[in-house]
């Protein structure tokens, strides 16, 4: 299920629903502004019986996109944290100690590897 699909889930009167009200309204001619002024946002409405709030598929809708906001702040964390232990390792590899050359080979050739990719 893509992205797009999940919001197209949400509240009808939910602004991040491309198939909701914001849509309705862009086509009576109302800018975003004015969509903005009336009790809409990027949350479902209060007390709402649209057909996705009626069935479920919001809250189903809502709790997909949070688990993708912190499946993508976990993907940055895990990166920043790769990126952090390969300077380690580039650091180490520039001492001058011969007593590990074979370690300190492995893990070069390691760090070229994981470069390319």
């Amino acid at each position: 299920m893509t992205k797009q699909e999940i919001k197209e889930k949400l509240c009808y009167y939910d602004l991040r629903n491309p198939d909701g009200v914001n849509e309705t309204r862009r086509s009576y001619g109302l800018d975003a502004g004015e969509i903005k002024k009336e009790v809409y946002g990027n949350h479902k409405k209060e007390d709402c019986y649209c057909d996705n709030c009626f069935n479920g598929r919001t809250k189903m809708a809502e709790e997909l996109l949070k688990l993708e906001n912190q499946n993508k702040q976990l993907r940055i964390g895990v990166v920043s944290q790769q990126r952090e232990l390969l300077n380690s390792f580039a650091e180490w590899l520039k001492e001058e100690d011969d007593d590990n050359f074979i370690g300190k080979y492995t893990v070069g050739a390691y760090l070229e590897t994981v470069q390319k990719q």
